[in-house]
């Protein structure tokens, strides 16, 4: 009765969790139908806002950050999060820019994932190296720089052509995307190398976030109307995508700082147990050695001492531990 009552517990479970995200999607996107572009706003609106809300506690929690990885996040997402404000303004049909076209805003988007697939590789790359990591105010420095001039290149027509009205994306704007996955790839792989610096449930939610980002850049590949379903889907992939990360990112900093902490304090008592057992085998085998050693040495002295009447011999042999290298015997001369 018990395991019918778990599978039935287990079952309404999933089917919750199922509905907390097909019904959100499926309002989404009755939505994106009946106004792309209020949908589009909307959903770019809140993944900036998530972005500057993990800008802020990220950079607020930085002195007690258990790993580089938050730390690092939180400041390349503050650029993500201003890029994709812009992207949003920018986007085709709201007139806030006087190039009211399709390009400015791929342009932005392709700009701030450039941003984004840096940060995560940064991430992983300074993930446990806390002797090696720069001072997060020269990061937040370096970070911002690489925003300016990416804006700079955008707007001022240094970068490269995204997309042409009447024939849909370029050559650049897919090989960026394919590029920009494959760093995602990367960067997940190198998170899963180095998952001993993180917690079980923070490593799920980062390798979650980068499928999700992966399947985005794919969806970008595939639309050519800017309002098509493709375009919906990828941007519903990229919100779910940062929204793990703020999850991890909170479930890091502020409900379990000392969690991971406590795996490493686990992880190196299990390894200062596996050297002492090593130690011990040593030690043991010294032992032995030493043991015979000193059967040898203890053949090459004599068994019995000369008996001479009138005079007395005696002889006392004691090594400093269990071995000694002197030894003594009486001969006739």
């Amino acid at each position: 009765m018990r395991k019918v009552l778990n599978v039935r517990y287990s079952g309404f479970t999933c089917l919750i969790a199922f509905l907390k995200i097909a019904l959100p999607v499926g309002c989404l996107y009755l939505l994106s139908l009946y106004n792309y572009l209020l949908y589009h706003s909307l959903v770019e609106l809140l993944a900036s806002l998530v972005a500057l809300a993990l800008f802020i506690v990220g950079w607020n929690t930085r002195t007690f950050a258990q790993n580089n990885l938050m730390i690092i996040l939180a400041l390349g997402f503050l650029v993500v999060g201003i890029i994709d404000l812009l992207h949003m303004l920018s986007y085709k049909g709201m007139g806030v820019f006087p190039q009211n076209d399709a390009n400015l805003p791929t342009q932005l988007w392709i700009g701030a994932r450039y941003v984004e697939v840096l940060t995560l590789l940064c991430g992983a790359f300074y993930l446990g190296k806390k002797d090696e990591f720069p001072r997060p105010e020269f990061l937040l420095k370096i970070f911002l720089a690489v925003g300016v001039l990416l804006l700079i290149a955008i707007f001022f027509n240094f970068f490269p052509v995204c997309y042409l009205e009447g024939e849909g994306l370029t050559v650049f704007k897919v090989f960026s995307e394919y590029l920009i996955s494959g760093g995602f790839l990367l960067a997940g792989i190198i998170f899963y190398k180095k998952r001993e610096h993180l917690t079980d449930k923070i490593l799920r939610l980062v390798l979650t976030a980068l499928g999700l980002t992966i399947l985005s850049e794919m969806s970008f590949t595939l639309y050519v109307d800017i309002y098509g379903f493709f375009n919906f889907l990828g941007h519903i992939f990229k919100f779910f995508f940062i929204t793990l990360l703020y999850r991890a990112l909170i479930e890091e900093s502020l409900q379990n700082p000392y969690q991971l902490l406590f795996k490493k304090i686990v992880a190196t008592n299990k390894d200062l147990e596996k050297k002492s057992i090593e130690l011990e085998k040593v030690y043991r085998r010294l032992n032995e050695e030493m043991d015979k050693a000193r059967a040898i040495h203890e053949q090459t002295l004599p068994d019995d001492l000369p008996e001479i009447k009138g005079i007395s011999f005696a002889a006392h042999y004691h090594p400093a531990l269990k071995l000694g290298g002197d030894f003594y015997n009486m001969r006739n001369l």
